[in-house]
């Protein structure tokens, strides 16, 4: 019987850290995406050249990131991943805090903030459930 919990605890993990290598990669794609969603370069514009190329070259190193994170988290060894998912839980509150101080406040905003929330309780729920002795993903 304790095999089963055991198996069901390392099930419950791998779900998780599933979950939260799909929304790193998600965010990937969707940084990718400003290019065509936000017209850039050309909206950039007005905000001078070297603004327009900080943002460009930001905006792509977090794709890269975010495409390293979720791979990492996905393949690494399971002290690593509890290690991981702590800082990715780090990063989307920190992010989640960040947007209602640097965004406007509008709806859309707000469902990013609650996004973002929800992206550091994935991270944080895959910490605890990595520290859980015998719950391997």
């Amino acid at each position: 019987m304790s095999g089963v919990i055991m198996g069901a605890k390392s099930m419950s993990s791998m779900v998780v850290i599933t979950l939260c290598v799909a929304f790193d990669l998600g965010f990937a794609l969707f940084h990718l995406a400003f290019w065509r969603w936000l017209k850039w370069p050309q909206s950039l514009k007005g905000s001078g050249t070297l603004n327009q190329s900080i943002t460009q070259t930001l905006n792509l190193m977090l794709s890269y990131v975010l495409v390293v994170y979720g791979v990492s988290l996905c393949a690494s060894t399971h002290n690593v991943q509890s290690l991981l998912a702590l800082s990715g839980a780090g990063f989307w509150l920190l992010r989640s805090m960040a947007q209602p101080a640097l965004f406007l406040r509008t709806r859309l905003s707000w469902a990013m903030t609650v996004l973002f929330a929800v992206g550091a309780i994935l991270h944080g729920a895959a910490w605890v459930l990595t520290r859980v002795p015998g719950n391997s993903a």
